[in-house]
């Protein structure tokens, strides 16, 4: 799996097609007249293993126009592509699809376990509060708890060589702060917060379920009702 053909490091390879509303259309594309920097907020991530994001890196602005460049960006440079052959796929984008009622149980006075009302894939986005600067909050799924009722994480193993499904946020010291991943999601039941300072309530919780945005363009309906509880899973 890891020496896929066309698995490398992050690269971009993008053309954007604007069409305004007069009919008129833009293209942006990809190239060395684009500046990127290493030295941004996301410092780690991973579709497995999650996600940390150091909020005292932020880059304010940086998507807005006259945006002033420090020197920690540079220009971008043409690298060689993975090998493959690359093809168009077409699908329908992932979404939020629902936000879930949760219950939050207090562990201790910094750990927390969060229940969304079902077990499901995607993320929370949690509002930190006002955590002083440097504060690290760790967020961590899984679908099951040990008996003394902390989470039943997973990783650390002959597969694995960290903890997987969990997000690190380390606070900027402003008031308001809050976070969700962007280049992961989980499948959950269970969350546990630890490290977060105050008291942590379902109304500072934002639970989401995350799939692909596909119509149902039919209903299943059967006498069993067994057999109904799976369909509903998987639609």
């Amino acid at each position: 799996w890891q020496n896929a053909v066309w698995r490398d490091n992050p690269k971009l390879l993008m053309q954007l097609e604007i069409t305004y509303q007069d009919g008129s259309k833009q293209i942006v594309d990809t190239g060395t007249d684009w500046s990127v920097t290493s030295n941004g907020p996301t410092v780690f991530d991973s579709i497995y293993y999650g996600e940390t994001y150091d909020a005292r890196l932020e880059k304010t602005g940086f998507d807005q126009p006259g945006y002033k460049e420090d020197d920690s960006w540079h220009s971008a440079v043409n690298v060689d592509a993975p090998t493959g052959k690359l093809i168009f796929q077409q699908m329908e984008p992932m979404r939020r699809a629902e936000t879930l009622d949760t219950t939050v149980t207090k562990l201790d006075s910094d750990s927390y376990i969060i229940h969304p009302e079902k077990m499901t894939t995607g993320w929370i986005k949690l509002n930190m509060g006002n955590l002083p600067e440097g504060t690290e909050v760790t967020i961590t799924y899984g679908e099951k708890l040990n008996a003394d009722g902390t989470l039943a994480a997973q990783g650390n193993d002959s597969w694995f060589i960290r903890t997987i499904q969990q997000d690190k946020y380390i606070a900027k010291g402003e008031p308001g702060e809050n976070f969700e991943p962007r280049f992961s999601y989980k499948g959950y039941e269970y969350i546990q917060v630890d490290g977060y300072l105050g008291e942590l309530t379902s109304d500072q919780i934002e639970a989401y379920a995350i799939h692909n945005d596909v119509g149902i363009p039919s209903s299943f309906e059967s006498s069993n009702e067994m057999i109904n509880s799976m369909h509903d899973v998987m639609v």
